[in-house]
């Protein structure tokens, strides 16, 4: 079987198609949509439940949750702001090691809600929800080496942002969706929430999906990239976000954007999409997409006209790149 464009295969995970060949860029292989169906909450899934459980845990501790045992965990181990990107200690104890684990988990959706900026790493730390990666890219790569705070970027004084500083470090893209974020006048303090949820909270359901997304993530061949397609909707726009991993499960590059729309089929499709024009900016010759939208998929390797009429122009840029 070798159809043109896209085919969405399910069990079938060493099956790559040929690319279109009247398209400017050639891959040296073509791409693979596959649709990973997740279950429910069961009995059977303990493990997954287990590590959203310690996800939780670990999350209470990162953003500074007041409780009896969060305050005792971050006395012993000596937890810092920059604990969340900091290397696991060496020495401690089993359950310790397991909070530690999730950690890479919980980065993937993380972001901070400026209060007075002081404890935010400009370069280091996720504080941007509207820009891939949630960090800004700096005018001169050398510069990410010097320590920066946000709070350096504000004008103490009129609780605005220091377009002088903006303008001297950032791309204009940057600049753009820093300048969209708003803070108080009043003193408070930085805060972490949970991009995919509206109210920024993190739960135990969103755990345990990621949990399960993470162990049912299957390796894709040598020399191939596999890219993870996600959305989420808030009440007025919603996020899309692509994990690019490579043969050896590493992370090979991980983006997020705002998307202006409050349809759930378009914003799927549209995450879809993003991941194929992102291979071909990243130049991957080989890519497999993996998500959970099964009804976009099955659209994407169907006819336009069988489609959800608000998605066909989405499906049509999907075949004409592929």
């Amino acid at each position: 079987m070798s159809p043109k464009g896209l085919d969405i295969m399910q069990l079938q995970p060493d099956t790559l198609f040929s690319p279109n060949p009247t398209h400017g860029r050639k891959w040296q292989k073509g791409l693979q949509l596959v649709v990973a169906i997740q279950g429910g909450l069961g009995f059977r899934h303990t493990k997954d439940f287990n590590k959203a459980l310690i996800a939780k845990l670990a999350w209470m501790i990162g953003s500074k949750k007041d409780s009896l045992c969060t305050r005792i965990l971050r006395n012993k181990y000596k937890v810092r702001d920059d604990w969340l990107r900091r290397v696991p200690v060496k020495q401690a104890s089993p359950i310790w090691k397991a909070i530690e684990k999730t950690k890479d988990m919980i980065l993937k959706g993380a972001c901070y809600l400026i209060g007075d900026g002081s404890s935010i790493n400009v370069w280091m730390d996720s504080w941007i929800p509207w820009i891939e990666g949630f960090k800004p890219k700096p005018k001169d790569n050398s510069i990410l080496m010097i320590p920066l705070m946000v709070c350096s970027l504000i004008n103490q004084d009129t609780h605005e942002w220091r377009m002088d500083k903006l303008m001297e470090l950032f791309e204009f893209e940057s600049i753009a969706a820093i300048k969209k974020i708003r803070f108080s006048t009043t003193q408070r303090e930085d805060k972490l929430i949970w991009i995919e949820d509206e109210k920024g909270r993190f739960s135990t359901k969103a755990a345990y999906k990621m949990a399960k997304t993470v162990m049912n993530w299957s390796r894709p061949p040598s020399g191939v990239v596999k890219l993870n397609v996600d959305a989420a909707l808030a009440k007025e726009s919603a996020m899309i976000a692509v994990v690019a991993r490579d043969h050896g499960g590493e992370i090979v590059k991980a983006w997020a954007k705002e998307y202006q729309t409050c349809d759930p089929m378009v914003v799927e499709a549209a995450a879809i999409l993003w991941a194929v024009q992102l291979a071909y900016a990243e130049q991957f010759t080989s890519i497999i997409i993996e998500g959970d939208a099964k009804v976009c998929f099955d659209a994407v390797n169907g006819k336009a006209e069988d489609c959800n009429w608000s998605i066909p122009f989405i499906c049509n840029d999907i075949s004409v790149l592929s």
